[in-house]
């Protein structure tokens, strides 16, 4: 266990890429050892481990799926027996689906649901049993803009961040007596290396209709994050933060 009592930890799950990643950089630049996780790729949680350690931070990587309640319990555990503490739960791992509502079988629900809600649940109620006896600690959910603006073909997805972001709200309701801050952020759709030149060019066009005249950026949502993160944001309980460039104007 870490000897240094100022030391602040953050665990992001989901953190090998994209916004996961973005959010994993900018909390070790806010100067938290931040715990990487992933689940099949290993190369790039390294990278993005490595690349902080590169710039003067301080992380490491586990590998855990945040579905599976025995592999969560390890990875809580790992960061007890490091820090004995948490201060900070970004719950970003997930899953999308496209595909019309009429094409979509029930058991594509279920396991939209399970990957993009689950999760959060199994991870939030693990932090929490390590931030109750420091009696502080923020919990920030990744949900979508997608969630209160459906979009045609992401009719699972669409769903299951809806239920997240209400998810979000229940959870503050119950924890925020205990010092526990819970909040999400629902960006629309984000520029990050997953999407290919196709989805890119479609994205380019989309932005263009945007009153900021462009998508998010991976960056714009860690920052984001980061700022809920922060212990003096104490009156910022329960909202969802929708970053959509305007869109909703």
């Amino acid at each position: 266990m870490s000897g240094d009592s100022t030391e602040k930890v953050a665990l992001v799950t989901g953190g090998s890429r994209g916004i996961g990643r973005a959010i994993c950089e900018r909390l070790a630049k806010d100067g938290y050892t931040v715990v990487i996780n992933y689940v099949s790729r290993h190369d790039a949680a390294m990278c993005v481990c490595a690349n902080i350690k590169g710039d003067g931070g301080h992380a490491w990587i586990y590998r855990a799926n945040a579905c599976e309640s025995d592999e969560v319990r390890g990875m809580f555990e790992e960061i007890r027996r490091r820090h004995g503490r948490l201060d900070v739960l970004v719950n970003n791992a997930g899953v999308t689906h496209s595909a019309l509502f009429a094409l979509t079988p029930w058991s594509k629900f279920l396991e939209v649901f399970e990957a993009n809600l689950k999760g959060t649940v199994l991870c939030s109620q693990a932090a929490i049993r390590l931030m109750l006896p420091q009696k502080s600690g923020a919990i920030i959910n990744i949900s979508s803009r997608s969630g209160s603006q459906p979009q045609i073909g992401l009719t699972a997805y669409s769903a299951s961040k809806a239920a997240l972001t209400n998810l979000s709200r229940g959870m503050a309701r119950e924890l925020i007596s205990k010092g526990i801050r819970v909040n999400a952020v629902a960006p629309a759709f984000t520029e990050t290396e997953m999407l290919g030149t196709n989805d890119r060019e479609a994205l380019t066009h989309m932005g263009q209709r945007i009153p900021i005249g462009r998508i998010a950026q991976a960056n714009e949502v860690a920052a984001v994050v980061s700022a809920l993160a922060r212990p003096d944001f104490t009156y910022v309980v329960g909202q969802c933060i929708e970053l959509d460039g305007g869109g909703s104007l």
